[in-house]
C-alpha cells in the first residue's frame, strides 16, 4: 500500500467536507486522516491500495455546498507511521 498526501482546494472549509471525507474513507475501508489547513485548503493523508481513483471521484462528486476545484496528490516516500497506527479514517482537529 502507498500513502498519499492530498491537498484539496475549493469550497472545503465550513461545509462539512472533513466529515464527508471521513465517511467516504471509512466506507472504502481506507486508513487515514483529514484536517483543515490555515490557508483554506484541506489536507488528506491516507493509505491506498487500488482505491485512489475511486476516492478521487468521490471528492469531485461531493454533495453541495462542497465544491472541490483541485486536488494535488503526492505519494509519501516512506511509510507514514501516523497512518499505520490508525484503525480507520479520522478527522484531526
Amino acid at each position: 500500500m502507498t500513502v498519499y498526501k492530498i491537498i484539496v482546494e475549493g469550497t472545503v472549509q465550513g461545509v462539512s467536507f472533513r466529515a464527508y471525507v471521513r465517511h467516504v474513507g471509512n466506507m472504502m475501508k481506507i486508513k487515514g486522516y483529514v484536517e483543515n489547513r490555515p490557508d483554506g485548503t484541506v489536507l488528506i493523508v491516507a493509505e491506498f491500495n487500488r482505491k485512489l481513483s475511486e476516492f478521487v471521484d468521490n471528492m469531485f462528486n461531493a454533495p453541495q455546498p462542497i465544491k472541490v476545484d483541485k486536488l494535488i496528490i503526492q505519494p509519501v516516500p516512506s511509510t507514514n507511521e501516523e497512518v499505520a497506527t490508525l484503525s480507520g479514517f479520522v478527522i484531526k482537529y
